[in-house]
């Protein structure tokens, strides 16, 4: 058996570039030429510690005991020989195992360094990956990643890289030489890869620190633009340039070839300790919030902020119609306990929840996260009440303090009464109360009649339910209490709210009633939280959110709890997505069982493509209140975005068959739905039945919902070829829009925009669409499915526009996923 020795070994061949042209055009010049590189190179690999193994005419192979040894060998043949203008060499490098036997070697190691020899540039030099891995950590040794090198007979690719520096060539026609992963080879050699996680975990710090740092939360748009521009910019720079001795230089100029940095240097954001640092800011941050978060409430000294619960008070009274008047007490003590500094008063809505659905102290505790309970029972009888209240620390399950009220109602009104109890709850806790906090007064009476603060109480507790009977119900009473004292600014506030709901419940003509209410409240007080509610919530419905926006937040700046509320629907009108469901998360901290909050998560989930999250907030919505309205109309609304036209139209029907005399406002709905399914017959007489019923309207009471209507009408004329009715329709919408709807108002220009597109108007219609592309509201996904622009759908510049908006509202998406809210939504 012959003499047979495996070892691993450094195996190098080099040929000579040329060489068999030459041959055949001058024999004695190329054989000069093979002898002058013979003593070059056998010296070389003998002073590096090498074997001189054999020589194959133009071509030589060597073996070293190291990766390190072979490198600087060839490093220094290629440094010599090109001095020498008329001999220029290929290098390939290997380790791998070798089989001497004779004299001679074999195996795979053999085979590559011979593969790799034959693809690099003439005077360069290639080397697989166990070379690059053995000499990585060597700082004067610079490579260059090429590619995947798949060879006959060699069951896996081989990773192949060129020797970058001073003299040696730039690697050329890389896709000539078979290498895969060229693409991906690239990203690794300019680290695009780690420029990018670095830039997305800056950016991810900075929308962290938001909800942390309040002023920022101003700037949050600018810093969303910045973020957003400043991506594609980090790409390019990262593609294009790195870091050197001599500054900032191109990768594809010379300098950068020759550049002797490492890595880390060129890119410095891209270490591995930068990473991991930024890695660990961002688990920081989010553990805060987490926790933050969780805890609610923090406890332990004097200055913690204490949480009470409210607890429906019960009805003593013979008369079970009494509880309007329990309600009424319990909401006032709740808004006066909500005002003082460093106390969290659960919501009146969240807290009459247990009124329908009473359940053990012990789970409200858990549920609301409160230190405190105040139960409390009135009995109530002519113009005398009897009021008992109770206040227990819900950790110790201890009776901290009770007290009992006679009342005379035509004496002492239940105003006073309401705060006296306040106060003395406030007494009661002034060891758990720093002595700075705020104490609220009692204030002036709002009226000195009882029967007109009762016909109060009475219509607030029948419009808490958004039902159209109740509704009017409630004006008659706030009429009649105004009649008793026309100066009970109260009733004047609740009175333009009350109008409010009936123009938002049935689009009818109120909305000049619901001003003048509120004009009149504003006129007696303009600072109160009521009077300050009544003009945001006109403000709002009249197509000026950013007015309702600035009410509602000094409204809330007062301590009056239930302008929160209001907050989020402002923010979703205006585009504000992320801002809206922060509010609306905010808000059910507090108010848990309310489910206009997650009507408000409804929509702003839908408005960014979350539609299985809206779907689910809904349902939430409509377990708390099974009659709930928003609920089934936002349902339709988002089936029909998304195409589920079916599924919309059996809703429609569950929602009629709850609420029958809102029947012709979900006329638009249907209609739309049979546009989209080709059945315009229909769609135009359900469309009929909905403008008649607005037909007649002053034409500033008209909600844009009225103008979408008219507008699908004359679409369908249209289509049906009454173009000229059509034209006129069209026309007659703009007109009308034009002069009574707010400009501000952040749909009006998409409906323009559908108007101008069937008017041919196509200019127009793009101004239009781009002014209101991101003014909110239902946004990307109602524009992708409004009829009206169909015919400017073709349109490339409709398509720039439509992906700009797509692409802020996945911003937004990721943002509201990035912040846990989809999940903390599931649980």
């Amino acid at each position: 058996m012959p003499n047979q020795k495996r070892h691993l070994a450094a195996i190098m061949f080099t040929d000579i570039v040329g060489y068999t042209t030459l041959m055949g055009d001058n024999e004695a010049r190329a054989m000069d030429l093979v002898r002058k590189n013979k003593t070059i190179q056998k010296t070389l690999v003998e002073r590096h510690g090498g074997s001189w193994l054999k020589e194959m005419g133009d071509g030589t192979m060597a073996s070293f005991p190291a990766a390190s040894d072979a490198i600087y060998c060839a490093l220094e043949i290629q440094k010599q020989l090109h001095e020498e203008n008329d001999l220029s060499v290929r290098i390939g490098i290997h380790l791998g195992e070798i089989l001497s036997e004779e004299g001679d070697i074999y195996g795979d190691g053999v085979n590559i360094a011979s593969r790799l020899q034959t693809i690099a540039d003439p005077g360069g030099i290639y080397i697989s990956d166990p070379v690059q891995k053995s000499v990585k950590s060597r700082s004067d040794i610079h490579t260059i990643y090429l590619g995947e090198l798949h060879l006959k007979n060699v069951d896996y690719g081989i990773k192949t890289y060129a020797l970058r520096g001073e003299g040696l060539p730039r690697p050329a026609k890389t896709w000539d030489k078979k290498l895969t992963g060229r693409i991906w080879a690239k990203i690794r050699e300019r680290k695009v890869h780690r420029v990018t996680f670095a830039y997305l975990a800056l950016s991810a710090i900075a929308i962290s620190l938001i909800p942390l740092i309040p002023i920022l939360d101003s700037f949050k748009f600018y810093i969303y633009l910045f973020l957003g521009l400043g991506f594609p910019l980090a790409v390019y720079f990262a593609w294009n340039f790195e870091r050197s001795p001599k500054g900032i230089v191109r990768i594809s100029s010379r300098q950068a070839w020759e550049n002797p940095y490492s890595g880390s240097q060129k890119k410095p954001m891209t270490d591995n300790i930068v990473i991991v640092s930024l890695l660990i800011i961002i688990l920081g941050i989010n553990t805060i919030q987490y926790l933050t978060r969780k805890q609610g409430i923090p406890s332990s000294d004097n200055s913690r902020m204490l949480a009470l619960a409210v607890m429906p008070f019960r009805n003593d009274s013979n008369d079970p119609s009494n509880i309007y008047f329990c309600n009424g007490i319990m909401e006032d003590v709740i808004n006066q306990l909500s005002q003082i500094d460093g106390m969290r008063v659960p919501s009146l809505t969240s807290m009459l929840f247990y009124r329908d659905n009473p359940k053990p102290y012990s789970e409200i505790v858990n549920e609301l996260e409160v230190s405190h309970l105040l139960e409390g029972s009135v009995r109530k009888f002519n113009n005398r009440a009897l009021m008992t209240v109770t206040l227990i620390d819900a950790d110790q399950n201890d009776q901290i303090w009770s007290n009992r009220y006679e009342m005379d109602l035509s004496v002492k009104g239940v105003w006073e009464v309401q705060f006296e109890v306040a106060q003395q709850i406030i007494s009661s806790l002034q060891l758990a109360l720093s002595k700075d906090r705020n104490i609220p007064s009692v204030e002036s009476l709002p009226t000195t009649s009882y029967e007109a603060y009762d016909n109060y109480l009475r219509a607030k507790d029948l419009s808490r339910s958004w039902e159209i009977d109740k509704n009017r119900s409630s004006i008659d009473l706030l009429h009649h209490a105004l009649a008793l004292d026309p100066s009970f600014y109260l009733a004047i506030a609740e009175l333009s709210q009350s109008y409010a709901n009936r123009f938002e419940l049935t689009g009818e003509s109120w909305i000049d009633s619901a001003e003048f209410y509120a004009l009149k409240a504003f006129q007696i007080d303009p600072r109160h939280p009521e009077s300050l509610n009544a003009m945001a919530y006109y403000k709002t419905l009249q197509g000026d959110p950013a007015e309702g926006l600035r009410l509602y937040r000094e409204a809330a700046e007062s301590g009056y709890q239930g302008s929160n509320n209001f907050l989020g629907w402002c923010e979703w009108q205006l585009g504000n997505q992320e801002a809206a469901i922060d509010w609306a998360f905010q808000n059910l901290q507090n108010d848990p069982n309310n489910p206009i909050h997650y009507i408000d998560i409804s929509n702003s989930m839908a408005a960014v493509g979350l539609f299985e999250e809206s779907t689910l907030s809904d349902e939430k919505a409509l377990s708390l209140n099974p009659e709930f309205t928003f609920a089934y109309e936002n349902q339709i609304r988002y089936k029909i975005f998304q195409g589920e036209y079916q599924t919309a139209l059996a809703n429609i029907d569950k929602a009629m068959s709850i609420y029958p005399s809102s029947a012709y406002e979900l006329n638009l709905w249907t209609a739309l739905i049979h546009i989209k399914l080709g059945d315009f017959d229909l769609a135009k007489e359900l469309l009929q039945e909905y403008i008649e019923k607005i037909s007649g309207k002053d034409k500033r009471n008209r909600n844009i919902d009225s103008y979408t209507g008219l507008a699908l009408k004359a679409y369908l004329m249209q289509i049906k070829g009454d173009s000229s009715r059509a034209e006129i329709t069209f026309r007659q919408i703009l007109k009308e829009i034009e002069e009574t709807v707010n400009p501000e108002y952040p749909i009006r220009s998409n409906l323009l925009a559908g108007c101008y597109a069937c008017l041919g108007m196509h200019d127009e219609a793009l101004s239009e669409l781009k002014n209101g592309a991101g003014a909110g509201i239902f946004s990307y996904y109602y524009l992708s499915m409004l009829p009206l622009l169909d015919p400017i759908r073709h349109l490339p510049e409709y398509k720039e526009i439509m992906n700009n908006l797509k692409v802020k509202s996945d911003l937004m998406r990721d943002n509201v996923i990035a912040k846990g809210y989809s999940k903390e939504l599931k649980k």
